[in-house]
């Protein structure tokens, strides 16, 4: 039998002289991310994402969804004024505790 626990997973970050937590997605916002990325997502026929309409902020969204400092939510305004190498180091951290790691691409087999 498999067995779960309902706290979310989380962990601690440096950046700076500063403390933050990244927190796992709970349902209702893995939701709202999800549906946020599905507005801007190009499908193929077979109903999988292909590409994106537009990829701004997709990172810095879902950090403000996962990050804290003092138990107070990280602004996206602040985020957004990183680094893009931190968030997109960030962002690794929070889709892995999340289960949203991307997943690998098919290998094209020319028969």
């Amino acid at each position: 039998m498999k067995k779960f626990t309902l706290e979310l997973k989380s962990e601690e970050v440096e950046i700076g002289d500063e403390v933050y937590v990244i927190k796992e997605l709970n349902g209702r916002q893995r939701d709202f991310h999800a549906n946020t990325l599905g507005k801007r997502a190009i499908l193929n026929d077979k109903g999988k994402i292909i590409g994106m309409k537009e990829y701004g902020g997709e990172s810095a969204n879902l950090l403000s969804l996962t990050m804290t400092k003092e138990d107070k939510p990280v602004l996206l305004a602040t985020i957004q004024k990183w680094p893009s190498q931190v968030i997109a180091d960030l962002a690794v951290i929070a889709k892995k505790l999340s289960g949203l790691e991307d997943e690998p691409e098919e290998e094209v087999k020319n028969d």
